[in-house]
């Protein structure tokens, strides 16, 4: 009986890599799914936390508001009252000025103007005489806007040699005296002399 004998090699059985391609994509898909999971977890507590700041944010806003409108009802209207008793008390100083150069004999000349709140005044004045001094502090007195008036220093010019050698140089040389008054002021006087002015400007 004759007997077949192959004798080719055997040929190795061909293994599949279809089972391998699907692990592969399925551990893809898995790591893309849990980065999107991880990716819209962070993002819906960002916007939880957003959502409580700007409610925080809201109640800060409404409790200002409530404290401005407190503010408002009440203490704008101390405020008010504050200032319109600080414009009670405010010196017209250009008044006070008119009347302190108006009272200077007439070769006068000032040099020093410096009022303090609520009612020192500080002026030197450069006067031609020892009488015009006495004068000036005398009408000073008798403005109805100054209480007392002070002569604090009288400073007398000093003459050259060339005027003392000229025997008449008297007739040339004018004398002056730097001489510094301390005053205090009547506010509610000169107050009343601005409002007094203002309402004669106002009349037509």
């Amino acid at each position: 009986m004759p007997v077949e004998i192959n004798l080719l090699p055997r040929r190795k059985r061909k293994t599949s890599m279809l089972p391998v391609y699907v692990l592969i994509l399925g551990l893809a898909g898995l790591i893309v799914l849990i980065f999107m999971l991880n990716t819209v977890s962070t993002m819906e507590e960002e916007t939880a936390r957003t959502s409580t700041e700007l409610e925080e944010k809201r109640l800060e806003a409404a409790e200002l508001e409530q404290e401005l409108a407190e503010y408002r009802s009440g203490d704008l209207d101390e405020l008010d009252d504050k200032l319109e008793e600080l414009a009670e008390k405010v010196v017209p100083v250009s008044a006070l000025l008119e009347e302190t150069v108006r009272l200077m004999p007439q070769e006068g000349m000032m040099t020093f103007f410096d009022y303090q709140f609520p009612g020192q005044l500080r002026v030197e004045v450069l006067l031609t005489t020892m009488p015009d001094v006495a004068k000036y502090q005398h009408e000073l007195e008798n403005s109805p806007m100054i209480q007392r008036a002070e002569v604090e220093s009288i400073l007398g010019e000093e003459i050259n040699e060339e005027a003392e050698e000229d025997p008449f140089w008297y007739e040339e040389y004018l004398p002056q005296y730097f001489t510094t008054i301390n005053v205090v002021v009547n506010p509610d006087a000169v107050r009343e002399v601005e409002r007094q002015e203002e309402e004669e400007v106002e009349q037509p």
